[in-house]
């Protein structure tokens, strides 16, 4: 295996807690393939989909909302060490709910769903990577869910912009309006008129594309 995918592999959510010795017995038997896809190409679709997990290894990918093999809403960006595709690899669907398309030239190392399973039988450190990954996916999705059960345009945003808060560590963040009313699935109208209203009442102040949070315990209040 090339040094540069042995790297990546190296700090992905499969291996990343695996000791040396363990990670060397791993690679010298993990079975894969690469592909490289040119810009704009898609590479997963509900019509293209195989049961198989997607390693970025250069470049970078956008998934959208599938909607047939309509590219619809942004929904992420996957950059180099980032992954996609492991629920449909280990799931008894035949079915891929978004579309991973090719933002820049990309390569993705594959590694088939058959071999994951056969990696968690005898690995039992690999089955608990997978297992903390997808009760991080539980977690954010639960946390997505909660904003978008809010009732008023004000709530949604509070609930996201103290999510982000968390995320990055940090009062204060870079954001981007139009992304923002996408990801609440609001008009940017409402939007704005929800950062004036939380901006007025001294909650948050937005300055040159950078949010910052001034009173934390403000915006708390709003979803309570």
């Amino acid at each position: 295996m090339r040094k540069e995918y042995v790297e990546i592999l190296r700090h992905s959510f499969l291996l990343e807690s695996t000791s040396d010795e363990l990670f060397d017995d791993i690679i010298s038997s993990l079975r894969y393939v690469t592909a490289d896809y040119s810009r704009g190409e898609i590479i997963f679709s509900p019509d293209t989909f195989e049961k198989k997990v997607g390693f970025v290894i250069k470049g970078e990918c956008d998934v959208f909302k599938a909607c047939g093999n309509t590219l619809d809403v942004r929904i992420n960006s996957i950059g180099v060490g980032g992954t996609f595709g492991i629920v449909g690899a280990l799931s008894d669907h035949e079915e891929f709910p978004t579309i991973v398309r090719a933002k820049v030239a990309s390569t993705i190392l594959f590694v088939d769903g058959q071999d994951l399973y056969l990696l968690m039988g005898k690995y039992p450190s690999v089955t608990r990577n997978i297992i903390e990954f997808f009760a991080e996916r539980i977690r954010f999705l639960n946390e997505r869910i909660a904003t978008f059960s809010e009732g008023t345009v004000e709530e949604k945003l509070a609930h996201y912009l103290l999510r982000q808060c968390r995320e990055v560590g940090n009062v204060s963040f870079p954001f981007n309006k139009q992304k923002t009313a996408q990801t609440l699935g609001v008009g940017r109208a409402s939007l704005y008129r929800a950062l004036g209203s939380l901006s007025a009442s001294k909650f948050i102040q937005y300055d040159n594309k950078i949010l910052h949070i001034i009173d934390r315990e403000g915006l708390e209040r709003i979803i309570k």
